[in-house]
């Protein structure tokens, strides 16, 4: 979900750029020769050709292509006459607009370049090197490139307007969806380490204590229901009984009592609220009583086992113990109400009817869950973690339904 939306929120910066950037036109600007000023004394806004007197003396505030061009913004031709044709031929053309940009640096614009019409001179030179002379470097503009380091003070360059450089927001982007994708793996490995750390705990501590032949430990059992699947964390089956044990990893203060539907985490400043395990529990039960109709209903125990650090804000409920009391309580049962064929039919029913521990258990889950969420259930368990980062963040049905009705909630790991 993290990994998704920050990949959505990327695409949207960099789509919404790339669409305020006006179209790269890689040709260069046509040739402006065509000055315009505006008079002082009367403000009137004249434009002077090549050959007329004056031209090469006039500091232009803006260059036209043609004198249409010129016509159309305001400006009226200068009555001023052309120089004698002898002479026009060594007359110079001044194009070469000099400017001082805000840091100080002393730039010369060539016609053609991306800032040229918009730059106002402050010195116009010949040629090129009689910019170089006088102090001045060419501008970095050919190929319609960004130099935010030009753009010009109290001249009124353009150079400010720059638009985004794509290479930066692809780089950007590429940087995001990485992000996304670190982030959505830390968050999934951090509470898969927590989950498979609990569970793990709660096994390695019945197998160390209760071992074959008198116990037989079945973990991570997924059994099939009227209308659906029940996972269950751990099966302990022994000739003192069936316990029947629902693991949560939990950390912070728990709040909640048997009788309350759900319970609820306190860490830190925030809540979590979660379905009462102890109810949870009572499903896995009745699938297993179910499963084993010749056990009677007495036998079989009903445990919820807290692993981590967290406290009961009003005491541990009956039912439920944490994971330093777990031997004393299975201990407490040291009569023998099975016989060893009543253990050996029990674990080899549940092994016959459990589903494999693989992808394809699944199946029947996909399809409740695309029922029931829709498009935000995962396509498919191919891709493990996926499903289990969706499970925890959604609060998925651990113990899965089809049609409208109601699941177990698995809460959070």
């Amino acid at each position: 979900m993290l990994f998704r939306t920050l990949t959505i929120l990327v695409l949207v910066l960099f789509a919404t750029a790339c669409s305020d950037k006006e179209p790269s036109n890689n040709q260069p600007d046509s040739p402006r020769y065509i000055k315009g000023n505006v008079s002082k004394p009367s403000g009137e806004q004249i434009y002077f050709v090549p050959g007329q007197a004056y031209y090469n003396e006039t500091v232009p505030e803006v260059m036209f292509e043609t004198e249409e061009a010129a016509q159309k913004a305001g400006y009226r031709k200068s009555n001023a006459g052309f120089v004698p044709q002898k002479s026009a031929p060594t007359m110079k053309l001044r194009l070469i607009k000099g400017n001082i940009s805000s840091t100080g640096a002393k730039i010369y614009h060539v016609p053609g370049q991306e800032y040229y019409d918009k730059t106002d001179a402050e010195e116009t030179f010949e040629t090129e090197e009689d910019a170089i002379k006088a102090g001045y470097r060419r501008a970095n503009h050919d190929s319609k490139s960004t130099d935010r380091s030009e753009s010009s003070g109290s001249s009124g360059t353009a150079e400010n307007s720059e638009e985004p450089n794509v290479l930066v927001l692809l780089l950007v982007a590429v940087g995001g969806l990485a992000l996304g994708v670190l982030l959505s793996n830390i968050c999934y490995w951090r509470g898969q380490i927590r989950q498979n750390l609990g569970e793990a705990a709660v096994a390695r501590a019945l197998t160390s204590r209760f071992v074959s032949p008198a116990y037989h430990l079945l973990n991570n059992i997924t059994l099939p229901v009227d209308d659906g699947t029940t996972q269950i964390d751990h099966i302990l089956v022994s000739r003192s009984g069936i316990f029947v044990i629902e693991t949560k990893h939990y950390r912070g203060t728990i709040f909640g009592d048997r009788s309350e539907s759900n319970w609820v985490q306190m860490f830190f400043r925030s809540q979590f609220p979660f379905q009462n395990p102890i109810q949870q529990n009572h499903k896995h039960v009745a699938t297993v009583m179910k499963l084993l109709p010749s056990v009677p209903s007495e036998c079989v125990h009903s445990l919820v086992v807290f692993t981590g650090n967290a406290v009961f804000a009003a005491g541990t409920p009956q039912g439920v113990v944490v994971l330093a009391e777990l031997d004393a309580y299975i201990a407490r049962f040291a009569t023998a109400v099975l016989t060893v064929d009543d253990v050996y039919h029990a674990v080899g029913r549940i092994e016959c009817t459990r589903y494999s521990i693989s992808k394809q258990t699944d199946v029947e889950h996909i399809a409740y869950l695309r029922n029931k969420y829709g498009d935000s259930a995962p396509q498919s368990f191919a891709d493990e973690s996926a499903v289990r980062l969706w499970q925890r963040r959604t609060n998925a049905f651990r113990t899965h339904r089809r049609g409208s009705s109601a699941g177990d909630i698995s809460g959070r790991y």
